[in-house]
């Protein structure tokens, strides 16, 4: 599963005394960059923008500044595995990923780190938020041209597709989001890796300064 780099994986075993943990860093990516493999990508790079692209960048930041909070629903699809549910966005920091039917995880970003349960086995993956692409959407002062490195702008008359990478940690990956225009709305978002793995939540009745149930950002125990 990819949500950024650095993974520290805790596989829960059944035991007398309860879940037992072992943890294990790696760092894939990193590895790529650094040894050349083949299927690894290139390091992502700053496009030249336009006056008339800075002007939209400008735009559709000032629109995520005001979303501070918000819930939707969403469909998932790509590397992370295919499920729908309902997201909750707390700025700066905090994420949820409730689960439907369909992909037995629960995802977490809270207190600097993002962590996934698997439901089905009961073990939990742990990253640091910093290492991962979806910082640059928590973040609280969101400003696309300016604070994130922008890798290409595709505009048209129904929307705006925007990849952007954090320039401190470009081997991290890559974060796209896309908007429609009237009104403006974020619609998809969608996090990559330099080896090309992705996921991406198609997003669908956003809420904006939705009510957030107790709990909603707690992150998993054990």
């Amino acid at each position: 599963m990819y949500i950024g780099r650095r993974l520290i994986r805790h596989n829960a075993k059944a035991g007398s005394h309860g879940p037992k943990r072992r943890r294990l860093m790696v760092a894939m990516t990193g590895m790529c960059v650094s040894l050349g493999l083949s299927g690894c990508a290139s390091l992502p790079r700053a496009t030249i923008l336009s006056d008339a692209q800075r002007v939209e960048l400008a735009r559709a930041s000032a629109y995520l500044n005001e979303l501070h909070r918000f819930s939707a629903n969403f469909v998932q699809t790509g590397y992370f595995g295919a499920g729908q549910g309902q997201v909750w966005v707390s700025r700066p920091g905090k994420l949820r990923l409730r689960y439907g039917d369909g992909l037995a995880k629960d995802m977490v970003a809270n207190h600097g780190v993002i962590e996934v349960r698997d439901l089905a086995n009961g073990s939990v993956t742990t990253m640091r938020l910093s290492r991962s692409p979806i910082n640059l959407l928590l973040a609280s002062q969101i400003d696309l041209a300016a604070r994130a490195g922008v890798a290409s702008v595709t505009s048209t008359d129904a929307g705006l597709v925007v990849k952007v990478y954090d320039p401190q940690t470009p081997a991290e990956g890559t974060l796209t989001l896309g908007f429609r225009r009237h009104p403006l709305t974020l619609t998809f978002v969608q996090a990559q890796d330099l080896r090309g793995r992705s996921f991406t939540l198609q997003l669908t009745d956003i809420t904006p300064q939705a009510a957030v149930p107790p709990g909603t950002f707690v992150l998993p125990e054990g």
